[in-house]
């Protein structure tokens, strides 16, 4: 140590002994040996005291030297260095990043005398930063796109993520070069509700916006539904500047819940998980529902005591003005939005906006209303001045953070722990982060026994492929209370140098509540097809009944083909009853299944009429299935009962195929000796073959009669209908 220029004593000493901050001063020439450190340094380095760094030169805390002589280049030129991020030495020989400021110290004469310095030990800051962008480009590895939307409608998209080509077929530089404009996309019978919402969201002044799905047009020309969620940009006066969120697809989820029950298109779990807080009431201020964030931000110390008291009465509500804006709203059936302080009688003191609607019931009649309720407290107290970069990636995982989304990081076996994973593993399956990590969680144990053999065959074939990513059919996850939550989950596979995978990163979500309405809903549809077939046999037993009643032969003919017409609806729904699939029918069962109905009817002998089919793999869905079925029945029975007279011999073709895109063709042909070369279908008085004239035409179909040796009957059809 040079004692001629060690730091003072008295004040200066004892601040730089308790300051965190490394400080040093340092000789300029020979060796830069070290004049003088304050505690901090000593620590920072691991050495014991100042006298272990008395021989220490300067140039011995770089790990490259290089860097020593390019700064004190630059202090001798410029005096002072700023901020200068290196990588820095312990006595150990370890390595960590540091940041370092120094400047040159002159005396009056201006001859430099030492060098004074600070240094950082920013290896969490590094450490977090990178956690920050693995997190990053994991979510924009999946199939999550975030956008960031301008505030006027007709406007180029201020940003979007490179992996909208993965959802849309559309390059990100076609939307920023503004040859596609994002309103242009939307579909046009859910553009103006769009529009309409996101207007009145502005104009409310929330921060927050959730848009209910709608459809977006890819460049395939086919419609997807999405969800998003997006956060509204303001300047510093509080307008808004741009809307920052992201989108997702929620097709299978939306086909769902539209054939699901009412009440299965709430999304309680959405409500919960709400960053904004939700209340419902009744017209005469009882509370009905109300989420925790609700409970939160009105400060009650539980859910119950909340919907104890009446929003019109509760004199804090009242001091507000919450109570008098939700009668405003009742009475006048409006919409309004609303913003003030409150104080509630335990305590809790925030700043709000909200935003109050009407309800209706199925009648149009004004039954309560519902308020979405944001805590702005924050915005009072904000901290100023942060860092950009800091700022725009904590303001995405916040974004990303507020769905029922988390990321996770799987070892490449799964029997081996999980490696690491998002604070939202609370909401999804009940652990916090400490307990899910520290519990030793290995991916084969908390996988449902029946599930774990799909998820590592999707893996394994995907490593094996060479795909960088791959996307998971639904499986289960055990949650901290032992049940199950249904989970669908989108992964990218991390290799190495030489391409051999290392582990996996992968973002899950919980979809629990659209399993279940499937489940729910697959149940409903077995039970009505079951139903129906049943009413259609007690139809056929009833006309059945009445025919025996009947002494006129032709009276007796018509009630029997009106009972294989219903028979013929009936093996439809029966079929259905039976699948898996209950949205289809394996047409060529069901054709064995009638005809084998027809002959028991009419008692045909196998040796006189043959009948011959050949019916290739077709499934169709009941709207295409009845009409085919009653068809097939119709030309069907007309070969059996008129081709083949005075107990004529022959032979009667049933044959069926797809070909093309979307079209199906069926044709009945016999060999007997025909119906008459004036047949015009449309001008014809038969009861049957008036049938297959509206039937086909509701099919959308054509019908082609050919008389060459016999009868012919060529049906051609689209087999689902253009959307």
């Amino acid at each position: 140590m040079k004692p001629n220029h060690t730091f003072a004593d008295g004040n200066t000493t004892s601040i730089l002994d308790n300051l965190n901050t490394a400080v040093f001063r340092a000789n300029l020439e020979g060796s830069a040996s070290i004049i003088d450190v304050n505690p901090a340094f000593i620590k920072m380095f691991g050495y014991k005291d100042k006298t272990e760094i008395r021989n220490v030169s300067i140039i011995d805390f770089y790990s490259n030297p290089a860097h020593r002589i390019e700064m004190q280049n630059e202090l001798t030129s410029r005096g002072n260095i700023r901020n200068r991020e290196i990588i820095l030495k312990r006595k150990d020989g370890s390595l960590f990043p540091g940041r370092v400021s120094s400047v040159l110290v002159k005396d009056s004469e201006g001859k430099s005398l030492f060098i004074d310095g600070v240094v950082d030990d920013i290896s969490e800051l590094k450490t977090k930063e990178e956690e920050l962008l693995a997190e990053r480009q994991v979510f924009f590895s999946g199939p999550v796109v975030l956008i960031q939307w301008p505030v006027h409608e007709n406007e180029t998209l201020i940003n979007i993520s490179e992996n909208v080509v993965d959802l849309l077929g559309y390059e990100a530089s076609d939307f920023l070069n503004g040859e596609i404009l994002y309103p242009d996309l939307v579909h046009e019978e859910d553009r103006p509700e769009l529009q309409e919402h996101i207007r009145s969201v502005l104009a409310g002044g929330s921060d927050n916006m959730l848009v209910h799905p709608y459809r977006l047009r890819r460049k395939t020309g086919e419609y997807i539904w999405v969800q998003d969620y997006a956060y509204i940009q303001r300047d510093s006066s509080g307008v808004a500047v741009g809307i920052l969120g992201y989108i997702y697809d929620v097709t299978a989820l939306q086909v769902s819940q539209k054939e699901s029950l009412e009440k299965e298109r709430r999304l309680r779990d959405l409500v919960e998980n709400s960053p904004t807080g939700i209340l419902r009431i009744d017209d005469k201020g009882n509370i009905l529902e109300v989420n925790q964030r609700m409970v939160d931000m009105l400060g009650s110390p539980s859910r119950e005591a909340t919907q104890r008291f009446n929003m019109f009465s509760f004199q804090p509500i009242i001091d507000a003005g919450i109570a008098g804006k939700f009668q405003e709203a009742i009475s006048e059936n409006k919409i309004i939005s609303f913003a003030g302080e409150y104080d509630s009688n335990w305590g809790k003191n925030l700043h709000f906006k909200l935003i109050i609607s009407p309800v209706v019931d199925a009648e149009g009649q004004i039954i309560g209303a519902q308020a979405n309720m944001e805590d702005v407290t924050s915005t009072h107290l904000a901290e100023a001045d942060r860092r950009k970069l800091q700022n725009d990636q904590l303001e995405e995982r916040k974004i990303f953070m507020a769905g029922p989304i988390m990321i996770i990081k799987w070892a490449y076996s799964a029997d081996d722990p999980v490696l690491s994973v998002s604070e939202n593993v609370e909401k999804i399956l009940g652990y916090t982060v400490d307990e899910f990590m520290g519990g030793n969680m290995v991916p084969a144990k908390i996988i449902h026994p029946d599930d774990i053999d799909a998820v590592r065959k999707t893996s394994q074939e995907a490593v094996e492929s060479g795909k960088t990513a791959f996307e998971c059919a639904p499986y289960r996850l055990q949650k901290k209370d032992g049940s199950y939550v249904w989970v669908s989950d989108y992964s990218t596979i991390n290799r190495d140098a030489h391409g051999s995978p290392v582990d996996f990163s992968g973002i899950i979500w919980d979809i629990s509540h659209v399993i279940e309405a499937e489940i729910e809903l697959k149940l409903l549809l077995r039970e009505v097809h079951h139903r129906v077939k049943n009413n259609m046999q007690v139809i056929i037993s009833l006309l059945n009944i009445q025919a025996h009643y009947v002494n006129n032969d032709q009276l007796s003919e018509i009630f029997g083909e009106t009972q294989n017409r219903i028979r013929s609806m009936a093996l439809i729904h029966d079929k259905l009853f039976r699948s898996k699939r209950m949205s289809e029918v394996d047409f060529g069962n069901y054709i064995n299944s009638l005809i084998f109905e027809l002959n028991n009817f009419y008692k045909i002998d196998p040796q006189r009429i043959r009948i011959h089919q050949k019916i290739e793999d077709i499934r169709l869905d009941i709207s295409k299935a009845i009409p085919c079925g009653l068809i097939v029945n119709e030309l069907v029975t007309n070969s059996l009962k008129f081709a083949f007279p005075e107990n004529r011999e022959g032979d009667i073709w049933v044959s069926a195929r797809s070909f093309g895109d979307n079209k199906a063709k069926i044709q009945i042909r016999d060999n007997g000796v025909g119906v008459g070369e004036d047949l015009v279908l449309e001008e014809t008085h038969s009861m049957g073959l008036r049938i297959v004239r509206i039937l086909t035409e509701q099919l959308g179909g054509t019908i082609e009669i050919s008389q060459k040796k016999g009868t012919s009957f060529t049906l051609m059809f689209n087999l689902t209908d253009d959307v």
